[in-house]
């Protein structure tokens, strides 16, 4: 019976359901929205209104200042008509990268195709990744590495297909370059493997020289050209790399002293101890942290707004783990006709050169192709299983998949990490309704980049805030106040507060519910998570006179 039903009827089936799974419910969980969606949002909602950035940047800006971290265009210039037609709120902003998430489905199995020469194949690579834990918790985020993805694997398909028709060569490029819009990490690999997989495949290309000059002469252009436009975020990045950390001087200083203090020279001390050497050291150490299978397959990253840590669970199904080491061996000792082996070592080997000079490793922001490589290789080691294996092997995979959405669904909001900052939200919406019944309000500092929940919740006029924000000083953009003082985002101790201000002000004191600042506090409101604990709490105090201080 089954095998009466067309491939695309299955491929249909597959894709409906990584749309239901990625749509369902999407403003409504995760219960939160980041500061990075906050930001995308917002800086999206002002285009709408004034065709300027939050910091009057404009018109129609191509780097978004953001928090000082020059945010890119992609993601929120796609944010723009979804916000226009059903407002500023968590599902317009999340659904641009929800359906362009979606549409790594069916790229994937088209790929697939051209990787494994097998539709049957094809189906089973889209497949694993409908069911990806981490493509479906990223996908419900306004998350640009994600649409970054989707775009570089259609890259990664043009170029397959250019052996046959070398036109896709220029269409792989052209993608690619759009990529880099959306997200900074294909820009440091997928060049790489472009190159890296014509020059593997020289013989094939021999006779599509022309396109291939224009091809790369245009890849070379593209990146040129985006370096160019994007100056500002490449000076901000750079403090996220390896390249500018301080402790990695004062390692090599404090080696040096050490190797003085043993009696080398100098000269020699710094053989033994210099940057270039410290550097090499970690990025090996970095290039290899990606392969840690605790990561990938148990943890997570240290990022919570991207990991399932809570909910016991790591970025990849644990049944993929045997199948990636299967489909490693085959890659190794038998190299198919039918399979194009030299393009899953590539993607394998070239992605994570963009976690290799992160900090902090390893950073699933920056191996999203990386963990594409191993869900195709995975494809791989399923189609040497015999078929009872198969079929206990997708059993093993649907398992862990029921308890995932289960436990994400269901258990994931009850064990939110703080730095989600829960009913954020609420909190902002609750301090606008009694705006007036004070002289000044004091919003925590612990509530990061607090402005951002604001003026999102809020949908605080972009004309108004681009006048009215008062800036620090610093390389991360922060409001201290807004509306002339009526706000105020850098709470200090209470007396530093009250000498602010004139005898009889009222003011408002928003601060985390753990926090302490009056001994007899006249609470406003509360506000409580789904555990009933205090997570907000609104103190009400009169600014007394001078002699009373």
């Amino acid at each position: 019976m089954f095998k009466t039903i067309k491939p695309h009827w299955y491929l249909l089936a597959i894709f409906l359901v990584g749309l239901f799974l990625r749509l369902f419910q999407l403003g409504l969980h995760p219960i939160n929205l980041n500061r990075d969606e906050l930001a995308v949002g917002y800086n999206s909602y002002s285009l709408t209104q004034t065709a300027h950035d939050e910091h009057g940047q404009g018109p129609w800006p191509i780097i978004f200042k953001s928090f000082g971290d020059y945010k890119l265009p992609g993601l929120i210039y796609l944010s723009y008509w979804p916000i226009k037609w059903f407002g500023l709120n968590a599902f317009s902003v999340r659904l641009p990268n929800a359906l362009i998430g979606s549409g790594l489905i069916l790229i994937v199995y088209f790929l697939a195709q051209e990787i494994f020469s097998k539709k049957s194949s094809a189906l089973i690579a889209s497949f694993f990744i409908t069911f990806s834990f981490w493509h479906i918790i990223d996908s419900r985020a306004a998350y640009e590495p994600i649409s970054a993805l989707s775009l570089s694997a259609l890259s990664y398909l043009f170029l397959l297909r250019s052996r046959r028709q070398p036109i896709w060569l220029l269409f792989s490029v052209l993608t690619l370059a759009i990529s880099f819009f959306f997200y900074n990490s294909p820009l440091i690999f997928a060049p790489l493997i472009f190159a890296a997989y014509i020059l593997w495949n020289r013989h094939d290309y021999n006779q599509y020289r022309p396109w291939v000059f224009i091809s790369i002469v245009t890849l070379l252009v593209s990146i040129f050209f985006f370096m160019r436009l994007t100056a500002a975020v490449n000076q901000a990045k750079i403090n996220t790399t390896l390249f500018s950390q301080p402790k990695i001087i004062d390692q090599i200083n404090q080696n040096t002293h050490y190797l003085d203090l043993a009696g080398f020279p100098l000269s020699l001390a710094r053989v033994f101890s210099n940057k270039p050497l410290l550097i090499s050291f970690n990025l090996v150490k970095n290039y290899l942290s990606t392969f840690d299978f605790t990561y990938l397959f148990a943890t997570g990253d240290n990022n919570p707004w991207h990991n399932l840590a809570n909910i016991n669970l790591g970025d990849l199904n644990l049944i993929l783990l045997p199948l990636f080491l299967i489909g490693i061996y085959q890659l190794i000792r038998y190299r198919s006709k039918t399979v194009n082996y030299k393009f899953l070592v590539l993607l394998l080997l070239i992605s994570p050169l963009a976690n290799t000079i992160s900090v902090n490793v390893p950073v699933t922001n920056r191996l999203m192709d990386f963990h594409l490589s191993i869900e195709l290789i995975s494809v791989y080691g399923f189609l040497a299983l015999a078929k009872r294996m198969r079929i206990l092997a997708l059993f093993g995979y649907l398992s862990l998949t029921i308890y995932f959405l289960i436990s994400y669904w269901f258990v994931f909001p009850y064990r939110l990490s703080p730095l989600w900052n829960d009913q954020a939200g609420y909190l902002m919406q609750d301090i606008y309704a009694v705006k007036d019944n004070y002289d000044h309000i004091y919003i925590t500092p612990e509530l990061d980049f607090g402005y951002i929940y604001f003026i999102f919740y809020n949908q605080y006029a972009p004309e108004l805030f681009q006048r009215q924000a008062d800036w620090i000083n610093d390389p991360m953009a922060r409001v201290v106040s807004l509306d002339s003082g009526k706000y105020f985002f850098d709470m200090v101790n209470l007396d530093k507060i009250l000498l602010r201000h004139k005898p009889g002000e009222k003011l408002l004191l928003v601060n985390r519910g753990f926090r302490i600042m009056l001994e007899n506090p006249t609470l406003v409101f509360v506000i409580k998570d789904i555990n009933a604990q205090v997570l907000w709490k609104a103190e009400a105090v009169i600014v007394p006179q001078p002699a009373k201080l």
